[in-house]
């Protein structure tokens, strides 16, 4: 153990491997440190295999246990150096060979491609913090603490946006400043975790919760969702904070949103959401133009962002507190061809992805990954094209309708075998041949520590999805009204107590004897039961 102390590893352990709830412990310099062992609960995709599960616990560890190298102090708002993280992470960086950095950078613009970049310091800063203190190795020890401080808050090093541990404070107005920390692979920043922390207390009083409408306002500029918000614009001051963090994705230009697939896929679904064009027609039919339409499309964004959350579980920094239509065939697709065209560039960009990593011999099936991004392509660009034709009124081809025609095709396979999918809808999964699997996904995206009144409580939000939905709406054509039916997404939200992580085999129980987890409040009224 390298000098350090057996025991106080093996507890470290054991609290990850329980993965029941927080822990003080004194750790790199801090003595009450407040570990939330129940973020090392494997969740996701990591669940089903005994080495997915050890490098979800590894990964978290090195996402989540930071070195503060400025810690906020929790009686006073005001940050102190803590010179022992200071020395670890230099020291850590120190211990680095070349080949270490090579592989350490390899994995990191893995990582960078598909959700972005850390919030927090990372290894090869430091090495322009030590340049920065004149220093020749990797040693601090001459260097006197307000040096240290001044260079530290001077170059913003490990300056975060996203709060992402469990910091029980003083009773204090304002927002006090968040520790400033290096992580040797520090979770990633996303806009959405950014929104959550910025409208939870302490940088608004008493809101203790956020709702992800707040994400979808100010993330997915879905402006519905701030009429849907209204009790809770009402009851809190966070209009502010909300329309700050709305104003900031809105100036955020396309080097953000294409800088990775997380941003891509966000950006995507920022597309869907109404905007002048819309409301004044564009093409559009006159459904789409209702209420109604307005939270079906607002549930279709918060569902894919509900499974991207998913997706992503182990790499994302969870915060903790429509005109009318010339004629239409029979096939309707959603009339958002900016919606496909952005799928069409992440498909794009994760084929590039791919074929920057070069596969160790005997890697799992390497062409499902390639062939993933090139069905993917191929499926948009022609929803794209469909959907370009329907907002100018003009007739789908008849290579469309054959398109559509061929997108799920159920056959058994042997004799009495087990059924499988084949068609274009079953190329859009990895893996086709579990198209036809039911399987609810489930992710914690904002932890509650305590209440207003400072007794723990443990509060972890969750969304998700579950069943698919029928969907039947009417077009008005130019002959006659039309009804048309498709297929919606389903989403969720639920909040434990205790720190209690769900993942999707403990999410899927709550199907189970036809049983189904209620539904947002603001969707029961457009769902049939």
């Amino acid at each position: 153990v390298a000098g350090g102390s057996a025991s106080e590893i093996a507890a470290l352990v054991a609290g990850a491997m329980a993965a029941s709830g927080e822990m003080t412990f004194p750790l790199f310099g801090v003595d009450d440190r407040i570990i939330d062992f129940s973020q090392f609960k494997p969740r996701g995709h990591y669940t089903t295999d005994p080495r997915l599960q050890r490098y979800f616990r590894a990964m978290m560890w090195l996402g989540r246990i930071d070195f503060p190298f400025l810690h906020t102090d929790a009686g006073s708002g005001k940050q102190v150096l803590v010179r022992r993280s200071v020395a670890a992470g230099f020291a850590l960086r120190g211990l680095m060979d070349s080949a270490a950095i090579d592989r350490w950078k390899r994995l990191d613009s893995v990582i960078r491609a598909f959700v972005g970049e850390p919030d927090s310091m990372t290894p090869m800063e430091i090495d322009r913090l030590k340049t920065e203190l004149g220093l020749d190795s990797y040693d601090v020890s001459g260097i006197s603490d307000d040096a240290l401080t001044a260079a530290i808050v001077k170059g913003a090093y490990g300056k975060q946006k996203i709060l992402s541990q469990i910091v029980i404070q003083a009773p204090h107005e304002g927002a006090w400043p968040l520790d400033a920390v290096f992580l040797f692979f520090g979770q990633r920043y996303t806009f959405d975790s950014h929104v959550f922390s910025n409208v939870v207390y302490d940088r608004v009083a008493k809101r203790m919760m956020p709702n992800p409408l707040d994400v979808a306002y100010a993330a997915l500029g879905n402006d519905h969702a701030a009429k849907l918000s209204e009790k809770d614009l009402r009851a809190y001051p966070y209009v502010g904070a909300l329309e700050s963090m709305r104003q900031l994705g809105d100036e955020h230009g396309s080097a953000f949103w294409d800088a990775n697939l997380y941003n891509l896929w966000s950006g995507a679904l920022r597309t869907l959401s109404p905007g002048v064009e819309i409301a004044q027609g564009g093409g559009l039919p006159a459904v789409a133009r209702t209420e109604p339409w307005a939270r079906r499309i607002l549930n279709t964004q918060l569902a894919s962002w509900a499974q991207l959350r998913r997706d992503t579980i182990l790499y994302v920094k969870q915060s903790y507190t429509s005109g009318v239509a010339c004629e239409f065939p029979d096939a309707y697709v959603d009339p958002y061809p900016a919606f496909f065209a952005k799928l069409q560039a992440f498909a794009t960009a994760g084929a590039k992805v791919v074929e920057s990593l070069s596969f160790a011999e005997g890697a799992y099936r390497p062409n499902l990954i390639r062939d993933y991004f090139g069905n993917l392509g191929r499926v948009t660009s022609t929803l794209r094209e469909m959907a370009e034709l329907q907002r100018t009124g003009m007739p789908h081809k008849a290579e469309h309708l054959a398109f559509i025609n061929k997108a799920v095709d159920v056959q058994v396979i042997g004799c009495g075998g087990p059924p499988g999918l084949r068609g274009w809808y079953a190329e859009l999964f990895f893996d086709p041949d579990n198209a036809l699997e039911f399987e609810p996904t489930i992710a914690d995206v904002h932890t509650q520590p305590t209440d207003q009144a400072g007794s723990p409580v443990g509060h972890v939000l969750h969304v998700g999805t579950g069943w698919v939905r029928q969907m039947v709406t009417t077009i008005d054509t130019c002959m006659g009204p039309r009804a048309y039916v498709g297929l919606s997404s389903s989403y969720h939200e639920h909040v434990t107590s205790n720190y209690e992580r769900l993942n999707d085999a403990d999410w899927a129980k709550r199907f189970e004897n036809d049983k189904v987890p209620a539904d947002v409040p603001w969707m029961e009224s457009l769902i049939a039961k």
